[in-house]
């Protein structure tokens, strides 16, 4: 293009120095001289070789080709023009006043700017591929317009000011300084990667313009909602607590949750859950829930059945009995009627109980009633070995409200339990009064909720001892305890002390009884009358 312009200009310079021949003016060799380097400059469009030296004026947009080494020793800018440079640009750039330079550059490009007053250089990026940093002796404007994913991290060093239209950005590892304008055009999307590179204060100072910022996080905590907003000239981001469980948790549970905040805002659980710092403490604050994991409910129980193997004290007449049960999380008291009978050898009874149960934690609080029957049975023999069994039916219906249990919700579930023992021993009668009864055996525990189903049977070894007192007037003072421990370590102690009047057929009790299962003691007082007709 440069060598075809030249020809033109030979022939208009041949053309002019003709004319001033045939008219004499000796000025206008000079003159022609003048116009051609005029009009290369007015021309001069497109730099397609490599330039050294001199000086060359800019008067329109122009474009320094590939692989061109542009290198004068200074460029006028005579006005407000775009340079598109694919080479490689090193030179001193001479810019007139109240005159915008504006640069695309896709290859390397290094200047020393001269600006007169109110002059300015604006880099232009359209896309990624234009995102080439521009070394520059004074700080200028990057303008990014219509840009998809630019990564800032490394082109703003000598960018002052930096304009945003319509374009996202990634700003992981981006340091917006205080001494860096940012104005806003259009929609702006901010891409983050790395929230822990946030901090605390404003993300972008000096902020003008009129565009909206939609920020976009990827690989971010579930657990945190992260909000922008203005305050003066400066954009802050600020992490929210995520209380939208399903988006935190991903899963039916998540809505579960989000309808039992509908029910009750101010249930205990979600308050907890709330709370959590992370989605560990989440998963943990769940699992202790009885309304999320229905082995919490399952574990009460047992706690509560646990004192219903064989009961020390005197098993005759007609007995009721009222017992309250302490435990961690809950505390239960029932109402029991049974009836025992001796014939020969055989001691055997039935027995029905009325409860309740009060269950409360820091994340649960409801309540639910329970009944049952029991069968027991103990036969000693001749040679003083003693078998013994029990069997123990009871059904607990709670008042909790809806629950999820597998995958489904279930409003106030019930529990069937069921309860055995089988014990051997061998009865040592050390005086009239005294009796030691050491066993072994075998306990069984079923119990279900909904599909919830879990049968354990242990084995287990204990101690019962007895001491009987009679005093007179019919009057026979009794003293128990007792212990059993069986293969999963788990343990109920008991004692209880009792009167019995020989000339009425009637009689007292009192006890007190301890277990440990599943890390967590639980406490059972009694108190028991009997009568024989």
């Amino acid at each position: 293009m440069i060598a075809g312009v030249f020809l033109f200009f030979l022939l208009e310079l041949g053309f002019i120095c003709y004319l001033g021949k045939k008219i004499k003016m000796k000025v206008v060799p000079v003159s022609c001289f003048a116009y051609v380097l005029c009009t290369f400059g007015a021309f001069a469009d497109s730099f397609d070789g490599d330039m050294f030296g001199g000086t060359v004026n800019l008067n329109q947009h122009s474009s320094v080709a590939e692989h061109v080494y542009f290198k004068p020793d200074v460029v006028h800018v005579n006005g407000s023009l775009r340079l598109v440079n694919y080479g490689q640009v090193d030179t001193t750039f001479v810019v007139c006043d109240s005159c915008e330079l504006q640069i695309k550059n896709y290859g390397n490009f290094t200047a020393n700017f001269q600006l007169r007053d109110n002059a300015q250089v604006v880099q232009m990026v359209n896309s990624v591929d234009e995102l080439n940093p521009v070394v520059s002796d004074v700080k200028y404007t990057l303008f990014l317009d219509g840009v998809q994913g630019a990564d800032l991290a490394d082109c703003l060093d000598d960018v002052d000011k930096i304009v945003l239209k319509n374009s996202s950005i990634d700003i992981d590892g981006v340091e917006f300084s205080d001494k860096l304008s940012v104005e806003l055009r259009g929609d702006v999307i901010l891409n983050i990667d790395d929230v822990s590179g946030l901090g605390n204060g404003p993300i972008m100072q000096n902020l003008s313009g009129d565009g909206r910022v939609t920020l976009n996080f990827e690989n971010t905590d579930s657990m945190y909602l992260y909000q922008g907003y203005v305050n003066g000239d400066d954009f802050y981001i600020t992490r929210v607590r995520e209380t939208d469980y399903v988006k935190v948790l991903q899963n039916q549970v998540g809505a579960f949750l989000n309808e039992l905040r509908k029910a009750n805002p101010n249930d205990v659980l979600l308050k907890q859950l709330d709370l959590a710092t992370d989605i560990d403490d989440v998963y943990k604050i769940a699992s202790k829930s009885v309304r999320l994991n229905p082995k919490g409910l399952l574990r009460s129980v047992r706690a509560v059945k646990v004192f219903d193997n064989f009961e020390l004290g005197n098993k005759k007449g007609l007995g009721i009995k009222t017992d309250l049960v302490l435990s961690d999380d809950f505390y239960a008291y029932s109402i029991r009627l049974d009836n025992a009978i001796q014939i020969g050898q055989l001691d055997a009874g039935v027995g029905i109980y009325l409860g309740n149960v009060d269950y409360k934690t820091d994340i649960d609080q409801f309540d639910g009633i329970y009944y049952g029957l029991n069968l027991f049975a103990d036969y000693l023999m001749k040679n003083n070995f003693f078998v013994r069994g029990l069997a123990d039916f009871a059904r607990f219906d709670f008042d909790m409200g809806k629950v999820f249990y597998k995958n489904k919700v279930i409003d106030s579930p019930y529990i069937l339990s069921i309860n055995g023992d089988l014990d051997f021993g061998y009865r040592y009668k050390l005086s009239d009064s005294l009796l030691i009864k050491p066993f072994v055996g075998m306990d069984l525990v079923a119990d279900s909720v909904l599909d919830e189903n879990n049968f354990d049977v242990r084995g287990r070894i204990g101690i019962d001892i007895g001491y009987k007192h009679q005093m007179l007037m019919g009057m026979q003072y009794s003293y128990f305890a007792g212990i059993n421990v069986n293969s999963e370590n788990e343990f109920v102690a008991q004692v209880c002390a009792g009167v019995w009047s020989t000339n009425d057929n009637v009689g007292a009790d009192v006890g007190i009884a301890v277990s440990e299962m599943f890390d967590v003691y639980s406490y059972r007082f009694f108190v028991e009358t009997r009568i024989v007709f």
